[in-house]
């Protein structure tokens, strides 16, 4: 049987966190782990949300783990994370996304080659406008599957899984890259130890924050030039970033 960690930063997000902990808690028990919940220093109710969900009702741990990781950044967070994670699989997932029950049935299907080290999908947006949500839909992630096949390889660390023992082989995520163009970074370093694959109906929800902050086609941009940069030189464009809460 397959064990799966689930890894998630988090920072600030007393907002998103419960619902993406109701939606994990849905999920076929069997094989989960345990799900790793990094707080990045949080100011807010993020901790204490994670604290009483992890306890069930009947008072049984039900594999919701807090761990505090104090070295800012979410490439500090996701490491810390996957550096504990015991499981065959570590699934990747951001603090304010939720995931429908089929997915990690979509996920073990997957993994049942062994050919595959790394699973990714796209994010579809539950808080954004109709306009927004339809755009984004089609010109960022339904394109980026067909990119992800010509390139070789696509990343999203909103909805990322990948066998343990390849991303020890890799060394894990680049600490240096802060934010944009990490998750491109990681899948194409597994793409050369085996398959990466970016199947557009395996997606997660998440909030639309920061296009609603800084516009669709800015931060469609950011996520596009990064790509291509990571793709063609090897390093992202965009050096820093900044939280959206």
């Amino acid at each position: 049987m397959i064990n799966v960690s689930i890894v998630v930063p988090a920072y600030n997000e007393e907002k998103y966190i419960g619902r993406l902990l109701a939606s994990l808690q849905k999920l076929p028990k069997e094989n989960i782990l345990e799900i790793l919940i990094v707080d990045n220093g949080s100011s807010d109710k993020t901790k204490e949300i994670v604290r009483i969900t992890g306890i069930s009702a009947d008072g049984v741990d039900n594999k919701i783990r807090l761990i505090e990781e104090s070295k800012k950044g979410v490439a500090w967070a996701r490491n810390r994370g996957a550096s504990e994670a015991k499981g065959d699989i570590i699934a990747f997932l951001d603090a304010d996304t939720c995931v429908s029950e089929q997915w990690l049935n979509k996920l073990l299907k997957y993994f049942t080659s062994e050919k595959i080290v790394c699973v990714s999908g796209p994010t579809f947006y539950y808080d954004v406008s109709l306009f927004t949500r339809i755009s984004s839909s089609i010109y960022l992630w339904f394109i980026s599957t067909i990119v992800s096949k010509i390139v070789g390889y696509m990343g999203n660390f909103a909805n990322l899984a990948v066998r343990a023992e390849s991303y020890k082989n890799i060394g894990g995520i680049d600490t240096s890259i802060e934010f944009f163009g990490d998750d491109t970074d990681i899948a194409r370093r597994l793409s050369k130890i085996g398959k990466v694959i970016f199947p557009y109906n395996f997606y997660v929800y998440a909030s639309g924050r920061r296009f609603n902050k800084q516009g669709l086609l800015l931060t469609t941009w950011r996520y596009g030039i990064n790509f291509f940069s990571e793709v063609f030189v090897h390093k992202p464009v965009t050096k820093g970033y900044t939280e959206v809460r």
